[in-house]
């Protein structure tokens, strides 16, 4: 059993943790707001004269339904790769447990930059199942490692083609920047592979991200472990080491769980050629080089992936805009002027604003329900147990 210290005289509700909370959906919004004033060049009449079209088109339907199908089947997958692990050490979890668990990480992947929120809050999402916090946290990481080979594997070939393409990028500033970000994404992208290793493996790095969190928490009046205790949790007895290669080394759990991963990583991207589809005749689908709009995505994907922004918002659909107006084939290219009216990009840009409506804001929208269900449910549950605590 882990001991926690906690104050009779603190608590999580108090000024200063509202005051934190507030400022942070307060910046998150107005960032938000700005990115889609200043940043996305929308022009919406186009937009939505973009999707009445789409609809007119008998096809339209079956585009909408294939995005749908991988935006579910991409939340299925990240849900069944943690509680299949937690299945095969006998912890079963609910359905509807698992329904609010994958709507609520959507909705934080959508609104917080570089998903710096997601996995603590798997973290905590597992620890409500009776693991420990040591145990949590290896099953986590040892998730985020598998997903993480997963987008290297996918990445090198496209990587290595857009390489193939960087004179057609670096001949103007738009394009050059892009370049440097695909390198410094692909090149963070590799070195968190040995991070993700020591982070599992080695005893005292386990011990230092242990004490940042519990400081953390501590300045948030919630319970925490004290420098003895971490140190003991994650030094002598080395209980996330051994965690970890338990999970690490679990074969069975890896390679399902690698290969789910891989397939969602692979099939993922084509999402974007279906929302292009979406606004298109049938007959003219055909004129879009399907893997070129994968190895574009894939690329944009990386390059995108550290960006301080709430889910990225606005440097993704800058990049793979770019991305296709200038690494696209001729037929691609005589397309789109067809389509923009001589005004190169419209028609990428609302594609790609469409292909987040359906991936990234609708979700956002349904999973903003489920996160004020777990904050109200939460609360009530912490306030229960700082008032058993305090009687």
């Amino acid at each position: 059993m882990e001991k926690r210290i906690d104050s009779k005289n603190s608590s999580f509700f108090n000024k200063k943790n509202y005051l934190i909370i507030s400022l942070t959906l307060i910046i998150t919004i107005v960032i938000i707001a700005l990115t889609f004033i200043y940043f996305l060049n929308i022009e919406w009449k186009n937009l939505f004269s973009d999707l009445k079209k789409g609809f007119s088109y008998g096809w339209a339907y079956m585009w909408m339904f294939l995005i749908l199908s991988f935006v579910v089947s991409q939340w299925i997958i990240k849900v069944v790769t943690i509680t299949y692990r937690m299945r095969l050490q006998n912890i079963k979890v609910k359905f509807s447990e698992k329904v609010l668990y994958a709507l609520t990480l959507m909705f934080l992947t959508a609104v917080t930059p570089m998903n710096i929120v997601t996995e603590p809050y798997t973290i905590f999402w597992i620890k409500t199942h009776g693991y420990s916090t040591s145990k949590a946290t290896a099953l986590s990481t040892n998730n985020s490692f598998l997903w993480e080979i997963a987008q290297i594997i996918i990445t090198i070939p496209a990587y290595v083609w857009t390489c193939t393409k960087a004179q057609l990028l670096i001949n103007n500033s738009k394009g050059l920047t892009i370049f440097i970000l695909i390198n410094v994404g692909m090149m963070m992208d590799v070195f968190s592979i040995p991070f993700f290793i020591a982070a599992g493996f080695w005893k005292r790095l386990q011990y230092i991200i242990a004490r940042i969190f519990n400081r953390i928490k501590q300045f948030l009046h919630l319970s925490y472990h004290t420098k003895q205790q971490t140190y003991k949790t994650y030094v002598v007895e080395a209980k996330m080491q051994r965690e970890f290669k338990e999970f690490f080394f679990d074969w069975k759990g890896t390679i399902i769980c690698g290969l789910l991963i891989l397939f969602n990583e692979s099939f993922w991207y084509l999402t974007v050629f279906f929302a292009m589809s979406f606004i298109l005749p049938i007959d003219e689908v055909t004129n879009i080089n399907l893997l070129h709009q994968w190895l574009i995505v894939n690329v944009a994907t990386t390059a995108n992936k550290f960006m301080p922004l709430p889910g990225g918002e606005g440097t993704i659909e800058v990049m793979i805009s770019t991305l296709t107006s200038q690494l696209g084939d001729t037929k691609e290219r005589n397309l789109f002027h067809t389509y923009d009216n001589g005004e190169c990009g419209s028609f990428v840009d609302n594609s790609i604003i469409i292909w987040r409506m359906f991936t990234n804001y609708v979700p956002a929208i349904i999973g903003l329900g489920t996160f004020i269900y777990l904050i109200v449910h939460y609360s009530k549950k912490i306030k229960h147990k700082e008032k058993i605590f305090n009687n």
